[in-house]
């Protein structure tokens, strides 16, 4: 059987950490969410924000082009959205956030690129946690950064498979912890996940297919360049020939086959 490759759109979280230029993060997540309406690999569906900054978050956002919207509002636009079974209607992928408002009949400035819908919870049966391949936001508050880093891991696994995370913050320990806790493929820091996920002005590899999944399905999780679709054929020398015609030091070759032995270990225990 041939390997197989995940390369999912994503529905990404984005958290709003106190400490992150504010007003730099709202410009880059709705940039990101309105280019191509959305439908880039990576981009910014749901928005978690700490409760400290919600009010300069939810100003800068509006400043910049966003719409919340009504509980009224929020109605007319899922008929449109997802009229059945909670599938995204065909014809509302890839339109930007004007053509939406105009066909639910909401009335939005013309200067609008997302509409928001403010949620007070996550829940199984809320539609706005369904991936949506057009300019919507879902926005969420949390009080601190732990119970964000909670809401970002129920997202990744319930909703998004483990696909990507964005975070805006300066904060070291928060970004590490983040970095390590989280089940996904990759992490976006302070900058439009869109783009930097596909390795655009980012440290990341550039390449449209993005793996989707981090629970072992497919052959990768990262971005998929030409180097993963291609066999490797290797040649393997004795360690003492290599000792012996390139002088490599005999202390330092016995540590690394100690710790090979380690690495080898841990893997058969697994």
């Amino acid at each position: 059987m041939l390997p197989i490759i995940y390369g999912g759109s994503g529905a990404t979280p984005v958290f709003i950490e106190r400490s992150a230029n504010i007003k730099q993060a709202v410009e880059a997540i709705v940039t990101s969410r309105a280019y191509d309406c959305g439908l880039l690999p990576a981009t910014e569906q749901y928005l978690i924000a700490e409760g400290v900054i919600a009010s300069e978050v939810r100003g800068l956002l509006q400043t910049n082009g966003a719409h919340f919207l009504s509980k009224e509002e929020e109605y007319k636009l899922l008929a449109l959205l997802q009229p059945n079974n909670n599938r995204i209607n065909p014809m509302c992928v890839g339109k930007d956030a004007l053509w939406l408002a105009e066909k639910a009949q909401i009335s939005v400035a013309p200067t609008t690129k997302v509409l928001v819908s403010e949620q007070h919870y996550m829940h199984d049966e809320d539609p706005f946690a369904n991936e949506m391949k057009c300019p919507v936001l879902a926005f969420y508050l949390e009080p601190d950064w732990m119970h964000a880093c909670e809401k970002s891991i129920r997202l990744l696994k319930e909703k998004n498979n483990g696909h990507t995370l964005a975070i805006h913050s300066q904060n070291k320990s928060v970004l590490k912890e983040f970095a390590l806790k989280k089940p996904v493929g990759r992490m976006i820091v302070n900058a439009p996940a869109s783009t930097a996920s596909l390795g655009l002005e980012s440290t990341l590899p550039v390449s449209v297919i993005l793996g989707g999944y981090t629970t072992g399905r497919g052959i990768s999780a990262k971005n998929i360049t030409a180097k993963d679709l291609t066999y490797v054929r290797e040649i393997s020398y004795p360690v003492e020939s290599l000792t012996s015609t390139n002088g490599i030091d005999e202390a330092q070759s016995t540590v690394d086959t100690k710790v090979l032995e380690k690495i080898l270990k841990k893997i058969m225990e697994k």
